[in-house]
């Protein structure tokens, strides 16, 4: 999987607990998005359930933005 099909799968995802679509291009800061915990919750299963992963709250809480998720996903798909 290339890093634009993660951010766009991770865009989806987020888009479907925010207000308003985020921007196809572009970083977004995660606090940003008001997400309270268990959106934030939400948002870590489904992206472990798509990427076959499993992903450590605390290590998904250091991602401050968009592209640091992104970023994240992409090492942990590498082969």
């Amino acid at each position: 999987m290339t890093r634009n099909e993660i951010g766009a799968y991770v865009r989806e995802i987020l888009n479907s607990y925010g207000e308003g679509d985020l921007p196809d291009e572009g970083d977004v800061v995660l606090a940003d998005l008001n997400l309270d915990s268990v959106d934030y919750l939400e948002v870590i299963l489904r992206i472990e359930e798509k990427f076959d992963q499993e992903i450590e709250v605390a290590d998904f809480e250091r991602c401050k933005t968009l592209d640091e998720v992104i970023d994240f996903l992409d090492n942990r798909l590498a082969p």
